[in-house]
């Protein structure tokens, strides 16, 4: 894998505070890629945990209006959206927690057969699969619409992060190949803000 991008202390402190969370949202997928694939090995759960949690407070918080002006164009994306619910439902039980019903994330298992070979290396990958993303965000949908918020419910101000989630996840369903790497779907969210936002990422083309 390339060297991970370069964020000098010059470079920091030229950039808005929009710019430096676009950076951070970055820098967490460039450590989720790390601590994925062959290189990465096993076991690696955990820091998985870390990094997409970090990815999620990052990416989400460009919708605010102190960071950027283009929260509704933000909020007009469907991967967006399917970000946005991710971050509230949180990354441990969206991401790692097979209990949970609300666990969005597969693991994508690459074991070698028979005999242990030291030419063979075991890895896993962190994956969507539609079926279980839907799975995942009715079980939200029931969870939101049951908790109480005053005179209304989480679901009169999740609904629309939910839709969008939901269309996000039909797209998904009608693949040949229903299943995407996280990694994948957070790389395409990072080139949506770059278009939107008119930011620019130092990441490799081949990331």
């Amino acid at each position: 894998m390339p060297s991970q991008p370069v964020i000098t202390d010059v470079d920091l402190f030229a950039m808005t505070p929009g710019e430096v969370r676009f950076h951070e949202a970055c820098h967490f997928y460039w450590m989720l890629k790390t601590f994925q694939g062959r290189e990465a090995g096993t076991n690696n759960a955990f820091y998985w945990a870390c990094h997409i949690d970090g990815f999620l407070m990052s990416i989400v918080s460009l919708r605010e209006k102190h960071l950027t002006r283009f929260k509704k164009q933000l909020e007009a994306r469907d991967a967006f959206r399917l970000m946005v619910v991710m971050r509230n439902i949180s990354a441990h039980k969206a991401v790692v927690s097979s209990a949970s019903p609300t666990g969005m994330i597969s693991r994508e298992l690459n074991r070698g057969a028979g005999s242990p070979n030291p030419e063979v290396v075991d890895f896993d990958n962190a994956i969507l699969a539609s079926s279980k993303v839907a799975t995942a965000l009715t079980n939200y949908v029931d969870q939101v619409k049951a908790e109480k918020m005053g005179q209304k419910t989480r679901w009169d101000f999740e609904q629309k992060n939910i839709e969008g989630a939901l269309r996000w996840n039909a797209k998904l369903a009608s693949q040949q190949t229903p299943t995407i790497h996280l990694s994948e779907v957070f790389l395409d969210v990072i080139r949506l803000v770059e278009g939107v936002c008119g930011f620019k990422s130092r990441l490799p083309a081949s990331s």
